[in-house]
């Protein structure tokens, strides 16, 4: 091949790239830019190159989803999160999962542990235990073999309903030379049992207060410790681990202190832990967070949900203020994996996932008017347009990590540029699949 016919494929792919990183679609009364993408190649994305700008200007951009169990958005996702550590000096990923599991799965990215399926299965929470998810992490560790530590990536939980891995890592990182702090631990966590998740929690507050209320003491104990202790744990260990024994006590004694967990409760210590995360460093980095659209979002005073009124979100834009931009993941049909709630005996339990159905929304809905151009999935950047559509609110699916298969537990309304910064749209989705059974069976 001569050097002119080379010069002009070059010229050729860079005007198509160009043609398809920016269309326009009718929204409302007004032709909207968007950015479409693709979902189905495993290059790395160039695809958002007009937006570096934007997501550079942002120390934390949060990553929603509509629902959690559904493969479109973990692919879009890892597009979005190749692309922002790569080309946006992004270098945390902070997850909707606890903050012990996903200790052992930041020693994996950085080198430290070397068995990602363990890492997967410590991290301990079905919506991260995908194919997708596991070729991110994989990824990540490739990414900072030839970086130095300034330049590497890391990833953590910033969720509290677990204690069990927080009192292993502060057990297994905890040096002997310290031994007032040592001793002292040991004591403190006598009562713990082996394991102690949310339903195990939730069990023993109905059942048995006088544990209870022993295991909320040593939790409050345990907080106490890594303070009292601190300047003789600064002397045995690096700054890092002191900082990660801390947050590990204290997020033993948020899991403790309300055992059923209130939506806001859980939202204000998701925001705390988080905020702690992202200034462990001298210099903060710049954060990306996986989490659900209703604890990304901001508050939504048109909509004026009372439950949302103090969601993770609000509490971080409280702080970071323009430097927060959360994006919101909708779609307009298709199918999604959820744990189906069953009644035995007298509690609720959560034996398996499913996969469900939801139906294209009927026109005039915020999907159906996103879908009607045809072109997904796609960008849309809410805080540098003024759309008179995007000012109204809405009514878009929703589900959690739970679903009854109940219309009221699919829908919620959202005003877009109130709740959020940006927008991804996915026409249609499919339900995302578990590597394995090991945390959860699939039923039919």
């Amino acid at each position: 091949m001569n050097k002119k016919l080379i010069y002009c494929c070059i010229i050729l792919r860079f005007f198509i790239f160009m043609g398809f990183s920016q269309s326009y679609i009718t929204l409302g009364e007004n032709q909207q830019p968007v950015y479409p993408f693709s979902i189905t190649d495993d290059t790395l994305p160039s695809y958002f190159a007009n937006l570096i700008s934007l997501f550079s200007s942002k120390q934390t951009v949060a990553l929603g989803e509509a629902t959690h169990g559904s493969k479109e958005f973990y692919e879009a996702k890892k597009k979005l999160i190749k692309f922002m550590f790569t080309r946006c000096g992004f270098r945390k990923l902070l997850v909707e999962a606890p903050f012990g599991n996903c200790l052992y799965a930041n020693d994996y990215i950085q080198g430290r542990a070397s068995n990602l399926d363990s890492a997967l299965k410590a991290i301990n929470t079905w919506i991260f235990y995908t194919p997708e998810f596991r070729d991110l992490l994989a990824w990540m560790r490739q990414y900072n073999q030839d970086k130095v530590p300034a330049d590497q990536v890391s990833f953590y939980g910033f969720d509290m309903q677990s204690a069990s891995a927080c009192i292993s890592f502060i057990q297994e990182h905890l040096s002997p030379l310290a031994r007032d702090a040592t001793l002292e631990f040991s004591q403190i966590v006598l009562p713990f049992p082996t394991s102690l998740s949310l339903p195990s929690l939730n069990k023993v507050f109905r059942e048995n207060k006088e544990l209870y209320n022993k295991l909320l003491t040593s939790a409050q104990l345990l907080e106490d410790w890594s303070t009292r202790h601190k300047a003789e744990l600064i002397k045995h260990h690096p700054p890092h681990t002191v900082q990660l024994l801390q947050l590990s006590a204290q997020a033993i004694h948020m899991f403790l202190l309300y055992p059923d967990q209130p939506y806001q409760y859980r939202d204000s210590c998701m925001a705390r832990l988080f905020l702690q995360i992202q200034q462990m460093d001298a210099q903060p980095d710049k954060d990306i967070i996986w989490a659900h659209n209703a604890h990304i979002s901001l508050y939504d005073s048109l909509v004026n949900y009372e439950t949302y009124r103090n969601t993770m979100g609000n509490y971080i834009f409280k702080y970071l203020k323009k430097l927060y931009y959360p994006i919101g993941f909708i779609f307009n049909s298709g199918s999604f994996l959820a744990l189906e709630p069953r009644k035995r005996k007298k509690e609720i339990v959560y034996p398996y996932l499913k996969s469900f159905f939801l139906k294209p929304n009927p026109p005039g809905s915020l999907s159906y008017v996103l879908n009607k151009p045809g072109i997904t999935p796609f960008f849309l950047d809410i805080e540098n347009t003024k759309n008179e559509l995007l000012r109204r609110y809405h009514k878009v699916y929703t589900t959690g990590a739970t679903y009854t298969n109940r219309k009221s537990n699919n829908v919620l309304y959202i005003t877009p540029a109130l709740a959020f910064r940006g927008l991804i749209f996915i026409s249609e989705v499919s339900s995302a699949r578990q590597i394995d059974n090991y945390l959860y069976p699939l039923k039919d």
